[in-house]
């Protein structure tokens, strides 16, 4: 019965939690394939129900949270500075976290902050008056 459970889980047959995020508790190589098992924090510590598997290429990192953030979400403000380049008269920042990343342009005189956070409030600030 727990194998056909998991293998339900796994599927996504099952209803699952939807709103809150999960954390990553294990990771397995199956194949060329990379297996990543999470948790959610709702349910009792032995209910299968709070447990999800999602499948990844052998050579992707397993995201820290599920569902795993899109390209199209905002960083977090915690994501931390990975690269930048400058290209033109335009610099391109690049934020990372959790094996997601995030990339901003700026104005190549500008210098990228440390964290995606900080980044969202340099684009908000209103433009400098000459």
């Amino acid at each position: 019965m727990k194998a056909l459970l998991f293998a339900a889980i796994a599927a996504g047959s099952l209803p699952f939690f939807t709103t809150a995020s999960a954390q990553l508790i294990s990771e397995t190589v199956e194949g060329r394939q990379r297996n990543c098992l999470y948790a959610s924090d709702t349910g009792a510590t032995n209910d299968p129900t709070r447990l999800r598997h999602h499948l990844v290429g052998l050579g992707e990192n397993c995201p820290g949270t599920f569902p795993p953030p899109r390209a199209s979400d905002p960083a977090p403000p915690t994501a931390g500075l990975q690269s930048e380049s400058i290209t033109g008269e335009n610099r391109t920042c690049v934020y990372e976290q959790s094996g997601q990343t995030w990339s901003y342009s700026i104005s190549a005189r500008s210098y990228c902050p440390l964290t995606a956070g900080m980044m969202e409030q340099e684009l908000a600030r209103p433009a400098a008056r000459p």
